[in-house]
C-alpha cells in the first residue's frame, strides 16, 4: 500500500507511515479483557453466612417463644446481631466487587432486623408480664 500523505510504499499492516509519521491505518486494541458484564461474578460467602445465620437466629427466636426460655432468646439476639453484621458486609461487598448473592445479603439483613426487633419486643413483654404477675402476690 502507499501512504496517503507522502506516497511512499509501506507495509500493508502499517498503522503509521515510517517515512512521514502520518496515521494510515486503524489502531487495533490488544486489550483481551472481557467487558465487566461478561466477567464471572465472585462468590460472596459473607452474604450467604449472614442469610443462613439470620434464618438460624429466627428459628431460635421462634423456639424461644414456644418454650419460653430466656437463654434461647439471648442466643437468638446474638445470632441476629451476627447476621445483621455479616449481611451488611456481604451487601457492601456484593455492590463493590460485583459479587454474587447480594440478594441473599439483603434478605439476611431484613430477616435479622425483623427478628431481633421481635425477639427484643417479646423479651421485654415477658419481663413486664413476669413483673406484673409478681406484684399480684
Amino acid at each position: 500500500m502507499y501512504c496517503k500523505n507522502c506516497g511512499n510504499n509501506i507495509n500493508d499492516n502499517a498503522v503509521v507511515c515510517p517515512n512521514c509519521g502520518v496515521q494510515v491505518g486503524e489502531f487495533k486494541s490488544t486489550d483481551t479483557q472481557k467487558p465487566s458484564a461478561d466477567l464471572p461474578q465472585k462468590g460472596n460467602a459473607v452474604g450467604i453466612v449472614g442469610f443462613v445465620t439470620s434464618l438460624v437466629g429466627a428459628l431460635f427466636g421462634l423456639i424461644s417463644l414456644i418454650v419460653s426460655t430466656n437463654i434461647l432468646m439471648l442466643i437468638a439476639i446474638a445470632l441476629d446481631i451476627a447476621s445483621i453484621a455479616c449481611s451488611a458486609v456481604g451487601r457492601k461487598r456484593a455492590k463493590k466487587e460485583n459479587a454474587s448473592f447480594g440478594g441473599l445479603s439483603l434478605a439476611g439483613l431484613i430477616i435479622g432486623i425483623v427478628f431481633i426487633s421481635l425477639t427484643v419486643f417479646f423479651l421485654i413483654l415477658g419481663v413486664i408480664m413476669l413483673a406484673s404477675v409478681g406484684n399480684m402476690f
